[in-house]
């Protein structure tokens, strides 16, 4: 884990160009910050909420689909885009809707961070740029420009709230859809459900 978070660091550290030393610290310290609110976190809670727009122009979402994530110490819930998973002392369950298929194994000792669904080291490498973005209600965005067409993502933009934990993430998918008026967006909300403790 500190391996993986020394990483980030130095991806960061890496790919934000134009960014003062100043700035590069304080990403690097957020991701920190933000892994650690996950992982340190005893009680959470949390909607999620996944919007599918057919072009990065468009308002309203083409598709949507909701999900939660619930922790309490090292006990977890979550359904997220099909897969349901149950972890406590005992065991942990796997549920998985699309492909029809349930796994049961020895619990993980260490919940799951909801955060890390996306391989940041790996998108971080990829990252031409990243601009930091204080907003006016004490959020803080994260704006990854992708230096060329192999990643997946032209731009990636992450939002936390004070408390290091996400608000939303917009994955700006850089081929474009069937159909498609421009290239399609991801946008996942995280909406509290409970408190952190």
């Amino acid at each position: 884990r500190i391996i993986r978070m020394l990483s980030i660091m130095v991806c960061i550290a890496y790919t934000c160009y134009g960014a003062t030393d100043d700035t590069k610290v304080q990403i690097a310290a957020d991701f920190l910050k933000i892994n650690n609110a996950y992982m340190n976190s005893k009680s959470l809670s949390f909607l999620v909420d996944y919007n599918y727009y057919d072009s990065e122009r468009d308002n309203k979402p083409s598709s949507t689909k909701t999900g939660f994530y619930k922790k309490n110490l090292m006990n977890y819930h979550s359904h997220l885009l099909g897969i349901e998973t149950i972890n406590n002392e005992k065991l942990m369950v796997v549920l998985d809707t699309a492909s029809k298929y349930i796994v049961v194994r020895d619990p993980v000792k260490q919940a799951s961070n909801p955060a890390s669904s996306l391989d940041i080291v790996k998108i971080l490498s990829f990252a031409k740029t990243i601009k930091l973005t204080e907003e006016k209600n004490g959020e803080v965005s994260y704006l990854l420009n992708m230096q060329n067409d192999k990643s997946e993502y032209s731009a990636i933009k992450i939002v936390r709230n004070k408390d290091f934990l996400l608000s939303r993430i917009v994955l700006y998918l850089n081929k474009p859809a069937e159909k498609s008026k421009g290239n399609p967006k991801l946008e996942i909300i995280y909406k509290p459900a409970g408190s952190l403790k």
